[in-house]
């Protein structure tokens, strides 16, 4: 989000020391104006008492709904510095991870890591970057109260805000390196570099403090061949003979600003806090804060930027390639014209067969309706299937159309069948048969009307009817007579 005409303020946090300090910074046309700074004694152990006073601590500053950055350090925190050849973004976040990897403890598996990674400098086709590897849980424990307080932006890493508050204070020498070192009951912290941060440590507090920031200046020196001319440190550390020309406190070095007025000097236990307060104005920067802890107040994404430069530089460039666009695709769009006319005919072809295959599609569904075979002549097996229960047939008489349904040439009574047709004899081929004759017995009355149903729903019959039914005593059942008229396609 860009700055707007009123410029941006932001407000540093320092958490650790024997007091929680505070310092107001405003950003206004590439101008730093600091605006204020505050202190309050440590509070206790208590979580709700820190995040009472730190809020007592921004009313103060009349800051109460600025973006607070607090800084980052100690356990749980694991810093390295890498010189990378100049690869692509995704690269340099694979070896970060590499590296990180060797420095992360594996006792606990499951324990979470947040790593980020900042590009610190470049010199030639080499890339300075500092990794960063922090515990997730005992960072989310030690802000969530204090998120739920204040407009909690960013957690940057306290050897950033060291080199930021280094570089606003111009304290880099004309040549050579510069060192700054800070020394708390959290841990020992030295960045050294030349115009970037090209080297950081974070060492444990039970470190021997003066053994490793010997140790840590003769191995920048060796390995970035660069001399460290001038020492800073933020805090009480006495700092002994090192060998290095410029050794003082910050702040107090020859040739540097005060932090206010000179009437009003600040000391340099505002450090951090005043490099965290230039978080968003200074490079670099690492963010180390859970995303669900961030504030949702405005922050600058690209505090440098001229809203009004870019926005009238990106119309002009949208002016000078509009008239290209156009060409391209005017011209884009008349090739894809002639790609459709020529297909047009292809794709007619495809909608006739795919109309086509949907025409017999639906002739298939209707004639798998009837769910059997159209025979050409009447199928005695078929009709035996649909005799009901406790019904049979004794005779089955195909009746020519010449001859009268009330005549039967041939009838058998009785339970032998005779045969199902009549010959004429002679040689000749039968007539073609206009009606069929059905006789039978049946226990009971009901499954001849049920026969005569079954038979009417056959498609090849026109109708049925019942010729003949009568009760014989003698053999105790009924005996019936159906006509079936055949359809004229079954001739």
């Amino acid at each position: 989000m860009l700055l707007n005409r009123h410029g941006f303020r932001c407000v540093g946090l320092d958490l650790e020391g024997p007091a929680i300090r505070a310092v107001l910074v405003h950003y206004r046309k590439n101008e730093i104006t600091i605006l204020g700074k505050a202190e309050r004694p440590w509070p206790g152990q208590q979580p709700a008492d820190l995040s009472r006073e730190v809020a007592d601590l921004l009313v103060e500053l009349k800051a109460r709904d600025v973006p607070v950055v607090v800084g980052v350090g100690g356990e749980g925190t694991f810093v390295r510095s890498l010189r990378l050849p100049d690869i692509p973004v995704r690269e340099i976040d694979e070896a970060v991870r590499w590296e990180l990897d060797v420095l992360l403890p594996k006792e606990d598996p499951e324990s979470k890591y947040i790593i980020k990674h900042a590009v610190t400098g470049k010199k030639g086709e080499q890339l300075y970057v500092l990794a960063v590897a922090a515990a997730e849980e005992p960072l989310r424990q030690q802000l969530s109260l204090l998120a739920h307080q204040i407009p909690l932006a960013a957690a940057d890493l306290r050897v950033c805000a060291l080199w930021r508050a280094a570089m606003y204070m111009r304290a880099r020498p004309e040549e050579g390196a510069l060192a700054v070192v800070e020394a708390l009951p959290s841990g020992l912290r030295v960045v050294i570099g030349e115009d970037n941060l090209q080297f950081a440590r974070e060492l444990p507090p039970e470190t021997e403090l003066i053994l490793e920031l010997r140790r840590t200046l003769n191995f920048y020196q060796s390995q970035y061949s660069t001399r460290v001319r001038r020492l800073l440190t933020s805090g009480s550390l006495v700092i002994p003979n090192l060998g290095i020309e410029e050794a003082a406190v910050m702040g107090e070095a020859p040739g540097q600003p005060w932090f206010g007025e000179r009437s009003q000097p600040w000391g340099p236990e505002y450090a951090v806090a005043l490099g965290l307060a230039l978080y968003y104005f200074e490079e670099p920067r690492v963010d180390l804060l859970p995303a669900d802890l961030k504030s949702k107040h405005r922050t600058p994404l690209a505090p440098r930027s001229r809203p009004i430069l870019a926005a009238v530089a990106a119309g002009l460039f949208c002016l000078a390639i509009l008239p290209g666009m156009t060409i391209y695709y005017r011209t884009a769009g008349r090739a894809m014209e002639n790609e459709l006319a020529a297909l047009t005919p292809r794709v007619q072809e495809e909608q006739r067969i795919v109309a086509e295959r949907r025409r017999l599609e639906e002739w298939l569904d209707v004639v798998q309706s009837f769910n059997l075979a159209l025979p050409s002549r009447a199928n005695i097996i078929e009709q035996a299937t649909a005799l009901p229960a406790d019904t049979w047939l004794t005779s089955l008489e195909m009746i020519p159309a010449e001859q009268t349904a009330s005549s039967p040439s041939s009838t058998t009574s009785g339970s032998t069948p005779q045969p199902a047709a009549k010959s004429n004899g002679g040689g000749k081929l039968p007539a073609i048969p206009d009606k069929i004759l059905f006789q039978g017995y049946s226990l009971t009355a009901t499954p001849v009307g049920v026969f005569r149903d079954k038979l009417a729903s056959l498609p090849f019959f026109s109708g049925v009817i019942i010729k003949n039914i009568e009760w014989d005593a003698g053999l105790g059942a009924y005996k019936f007579a159906l006509e079936a008229q055949l359809q004229t396609g079954g001739r």
